[in-house]
């Protein structure tokens, strides 16, 4: 009996590459959600979204005549199946508004593959038979946690400042305790007292 597929949202890939193609503004947007290669299902797509990539990480405007010349640069635009196929992706194109939209679909797609070929290994392994389960556990859930954290980068804490120049974390705390200002178990703290208690 056959798999199922993996999961993956090709008509969104194809709106999402002819939107990035057409407006350039998109073409930015989906580069500063962390869109990558990885998160598209079909090859061809992939290999358009890199020549986009490839244009936008020398700071060149994305456009159909600069995509198309990419393509042919890399050796990819026969592979992709030349203007018959860029043409098909721009005519699929929506408004640029929705491309962290776009991008999340992907995003998540690409996230639900990656946890289904995680559980696969980690079932393959153990099928196989385990000398050391303590380790197996390690490997299984350290496969788990680098999707998670892939899919989930730590952004700044909104009210956790860096302490100020010669004053480690702790020290800033302790004279925040002794002005009155309450701090959180997490060690967070009203960063607009740091004007007033720490100088």
């Amino acid at each position: 009996m056959s798999l199922p597929s993996l999961p993956s949202a090709p008509e969104a890939e194809v709106s999402l590459l002819g939107t990035m193609i057409l407006y350039d503004s998109a073409a930015k947007t989906a580069m500063e959600e962390g869109l990558s290669a990885d998160d598209f299902f079909v090859e061809n797509n992939r290999l358009i979204f890199l020549a986009i990539k490839s244009l936008s990480d020398e700071g060149t405007p994305v456009d159909p005549t600069a995509v198309s010349t990419r393509l042919k640069d890399r050796g990819d635009f026969d592979k992709v199946g030349g203007n018959t196929a860029l043409t098909d992706l721009m005519q699929s194109a929506v408004t640029s508004a929705n491309t962290r939209m776009y991008v999340s679909i992907l995003k998540d797609k690409a996230i639900t593959r990656k946890m289904i070929e995680a559980g696969r290994k980690i079932s393959s392994d153990g099928m196989e038979g385990v000398s050391d389960v303590n380790d197996f556990l390690d490997q299984a859930e350290k496969a788990v946690l680098d999707i998670s954290r892939s899919a989930d980068p730590p952004e700044d804490i909104p009210g956790r400042d860096v302490a100020p120049s010669g004053m480690e974390g702790g020290d800033v705390q302790a004279e925040l305790i002794d002005c009155g200002v309450p701090i959180t178990t997490t060690g967070d703290y009203d960063s607009t007292a740091l004007g007033t208690c720490v100088h």
